[in-house]
């Protein structure tokens, strides 16, 4: 037997997205998916992120959360490790962020950007 098959299998690390594929979606377009994936009225105020999207989302009740666009390259694999460790971490500590389910109830998500590509 090979020293790789007594090792099993290689692991490939997960590869980072181009950040040519990065979101662009408007302050506005946010506050439509608020709308329509979470039922939310929301006001939305653009975040700083490198390869992602991100926004403030502000409901008229005072209460805030914060959308994330995913890059379209982005592996959902690792915004699934992503929201695991989020949801592993909510149990345990007060002060982390918490995952959104959706109206629907899902998890994440999909939105198509203005350039057509689809985001998670």
């Amino acid at each position: 037997m090979s020293r790789r098959a007594r090792e099993g299998p290689v692991s490939r690390p997960l590869e980072a997205p181009s950040l040519g594929a990065a979101p662009s979606l408007g302050a506005q377009h946010a506050e439509r998916v608020a709308r329509e994936l979470f039922s939310l009225d929301a006001r939305a105020t653009p975040l700083p992120s490198e390869r992602d999207q991100n926004f403030l989302l502000r409901s008229a009740h005072g209460g805030r959360i914060v959308l994330k666009i995913a890059n379209a390259g982005e592996n959902p694999a690792m915004l699934d490790a992503q929201q695991s460790a989020m949801e592993h971490l909510a149990t345990r500590v007060d002060c982390t962020p918490r995952v959104v389910r959706t109206a629907a109830g899902n998890a994440r998500g999909e939105v198509e950007g203005p350039d057509g590509r689809r985001h998670l």
